[in-house]
């Protein structure tokens, strides 16, 4: 293990495809949204950022490009799990 990375509990690092190389905290904060001391578990990806802050802002996501080929956004709506309604999230395989 290279001398920077510290000691966890997960295999590997970052640069590798191991546990130890994806799992990184987050911290989000909105007043009037996400309670204080709010804590989630679950894993979620960057790709599940644009669909979190477009549902936060109210925009629906466009389902077709201009020429009326159909959009595909693969990220999945984070923001039950930082609004205290984790029970309301389930990852989509």
């Amino acid at each position: 293990m290279p001398p920077d990375v510290g000691y966890t509990r997960f295999r590997g690092n970052k640069g590798t495809a191991r546990e130890g190389g994806h799992r990184v905290p987050a911290i989000a904060w909105l007043p009037g949204k996400i309670n204080r001391g709010t804590d989630s578990h679950e894993i979620v990806g960057g790709i599940d950022i644009l669909a979190a802050f477009a549902s936060v802002a109210g925009v629906e996501l466009p389902k077709r490009d201009r020429d009326g080929e159909p959009i595909v956004f693969d990220g999945q709506d984070m923001t039950p799990l930082l609004t205290d309604k984790a029970d309301k999230w389930t990852r989509r395989k």
